[in-house]
């Protein structure tokens, strides 16, 4: 493996993209860097060769300017010369599929029989596979929604109804409420099973056989939502669960989820209403039929793959012990490493000790790079000081993108991780880069949302509007510049954090 230094990067052609939902690391570099370098162009089905990726241990990713811009100008061209946001979606879907097969395969094979290592190596090689074929898809929905492709045709198109619409709502909040997934995403029906459970919560519940078959119901269809992928993450257990219900119990969720439903059912009333005005406007009704399917399926596609890699995790773990490694270990090696080692090669212990301690990785011209340990740790602050955003300390105003209007005052919990999110309090201003399964029950808990990265169709704005709590997505620095405990006024009517204490 060669090592990353700094003259391999003209640190003015990247710039930051995102921060990973969870922690990142090398596995997950290696394999979203491969699969975005070797696999996006025949995905996309577009002339978008080699988008070179950088990541830090802080989480970041980081992609070349100009590559980024092609890929966006090529994504922007296809979807308005035809049929290509419906080629996203079906192509979305079937890999999905195949890696939910992939996943139920191997765990139908390993309650037969243990594998000897031959067996090991080939499954470990398809799940490279799927994997590489299935990472652009959390990709290019993303491109589409982030940079809001199909709500700012919306938007734009609504200029002609503005009369009409203005009789009902704004024209931002009537984008809002028109674009709203019609179809149900996994963490809805993950709410609604919670909430029965919640509404079985009476005197002594713990031992109530009622609610212990309803738990076990529900940790079995739901506790894929505390996994991520490859990550060493376990699923949810009956003793956290018995905690969120608990907490639930305490903040009187279960009236709330009650009022939000009748807001729910308002939005969905005034939906009807607005649509009814609108439909001999053809292009419109389809962008918006658009909208809504890409809401729901951002939001589908990255539940379904968690849901079934989570039942890939007796197979990693069984990879773990035959490579010996420990199980905690084993994703801070490459996916080439691991097949290395099951082929028989040494194990690279003090470099797996190096890169826990820090590292920067670099996928270039198709060549992986890693620095490790203390020079990594020290490329790794380099690239995420020189490649992000800079950021004004002493600003009193952040602005983002509203996803569901309303203004509230709080204290900041910043979650660069859903695990920080835990220790949340009820009426916190959660704060994070972007949201993902393991946060929801933070956001049932917080009274606002604010995130760095996300358009109006992502999986912070889509909750946002279930939950009917203020949203403010896409600030780009909010992450960056509000610190945990700061008073801060949450105006998601313009789009406006307000810092009211320092």
């Amino acid at each position: 493996m060669e090592e990353f230094r700094r003259e391999d990067i003209n640190i003015k052609e990247w710039e930051y993209e995102f921060r990973q939902r969870d922690t990142n690391p090398i596995i997950i570099a290696d394999f979203w860097s491969r699969a975005i370098y070797f696999n996006l162009e025949s995905e996309l089905n577009l002339p978008a060769r080699y988008l070179n990726y950088l990541f830090t241990d802080s989480n970041c990713g980081y992609v070349k300017i100009k590559e980024k811009e092609k890929v966006l100008n090529l994504i922007r061209g296809a979807i308005e010369k035809g049929n290509y946001l419906k080629y996203i979606y079906d192509a979305t879907l079937i890999r999905v599929a195949q890696w939910d097969q992939f996943s139920e395969r191997v765990r139908s094979k390993l309650k037969k029989s243990f594998p000897d290592r031959k067996e090991i190596l080939n499954l470990w090689r398809e799940c490279d596979r799927k994997l590489l074929l299935l990472i652009p898809w959390f990709y290019i929905p993303w491109y589409v929604t982030e940079n809001n492709m199909i709500s700012q045709r919306i938007r734009e198109r609504l200029e002609k109804h503005r009369s009409y619409i203005e009789k009902y709502a704004s024209l931002d909040e009537a984008v809002m409420i028109i674009s709203f997934p019609v179809r149900e995403a996994l963490f809805q029906k993950e709410q609604s099973e919670f909430m029965k459970l919640l509404g079985m919560a009476k005197d002594d519940f713990q031992n109530d056989p009622k609610f212990l078959s309803a738990a076990k119901n529900y940790l079995d269809e739901y506790g894929w939502t505390k996994t991520f992928l490859l990550l060493p993450k376990e699923p949810l257990t009956f003793e956290e669960l018995l905690k969120r219900i608990n907490n639930a119990r305490k903040n009187n969720a279960l009236a709330d989820y009650k009022s939000q439903k009748e807001k729910r059912e308002k939005d969905f009333v005034l939906a009807r209403k607005l649509l009814d005005g609108l439909k001999n406007d053809s292009y419109l009704v389809e962008q918006i039929g658009w909208a809504r399917e890409f809401g729901w399926l951002l939001t589908f596609s990255v539940e379904q793959a968690f849901k079934s890699g989570a039942k890939l995790i007796p197979f990693y773990k069984i990879l773990a012990k035959e490579i010996s490694v420990p199980y905690e270990d084993w994703v801070y090696l490459t996916s080439a490493e691991i097949i290395q080692a099951l082929e028989g090669s040494a194990i690279p212990y003090e470099e797996i000790k190096n890169r826990k301690d820090g590292f920067a990785f670099l996928l270039k011209k198709g060549i992986v790079k890693i620095a490790s340990g203390e020079k990594g740790k020290k490329l790794s602050e380099w690239i995420d000081k020189n490649a992000g955003q800079n950021v004004i300390q002493d600003i009193t105003e952040i602005k983002g993108q509203s996803a569901m209007p309303g203004v509230m005052k709080g204290r900041v919990h910043i979650a660069l991780l859903p695990a920080d999110s835990h220790n949340l309090e009820a009426g916190e201003i959660l704060v994070c880069s972007m949201t993902s399964p393991e946060y929801l029950p933070a956001m049932r808990r917080a009274a606002a949302f604010v995130t760095d990265e996300g358009g109006l169709l992502s999986h912070a704005a889509i909750i946002a509007r279930e939950l009917g709590k203020p949203c403010i997505v896409g600030t780009k620095i909010a992450t960056k510049v509000l610190k945990d405990g700061q008073l801060v006024e949450v105006d998601a009517n313009k789009g406006i954090v307000r810092i009211l204490t320092k």
